[in-house]
């Protein structure tokens, strides 16, 4: 029964050590940690928030668009893709996640703010 258990429990540890691996090699040259985000701030970049409206209100960098990722399959096309979006949410794996999507449909000017609001140190208003 315990060698059951470990195969079991080794088998879940290497799906999510592939997931994890999978997402960082879908989104190699297609993160930006905050801190570099800040300096690039400045720039007046287009920064899309995919969290919840309710986490929106709770705080987001000003001058974002709010596109939820459960919108973004039909809300995408709002994104312009001839400049470079930045797309945030609260630790970075939704936003990983809407990356890798908006990467499939075309986007090539797509960026991933690592560690999303939970790390971010510019402004914010409710």
């Amino acid at each position: 029964m315990q060698g059951l258990l470990f195969i079991a429990m080794l088998a879940l540890f290497a799906v999510i050590a592939y997931k994890l691996i999978s997402r960082k090699l879908k989104l190699r040259g297609h993160e930006i940690n905050s801190s570099d985000m800040l300096v690039r701030y400045s720039d007046g970049p287009y920064i899309v928030d995919v969290r919840t409206p309710d986490e929106y209100r709770q705080g987001h960098i000003p001058g974002v668009k709010l596109v939820p990722l459960n919108e973004l399959g039909r809300r995408y096309k709002e994104i312009p893709q001839d400049r470079e979006v930045y797309i945030i949410c609260h630790s970075g794996s939704r936003s990983a996640e809407a990356v890798i999507w908006l990467l499939k449909k075309g986007y090539d000017q797509v960026f991933n703010i690592s560690g999303g609001m939970n790390r971010w140190q510019g402004p914010v208003e409710k």
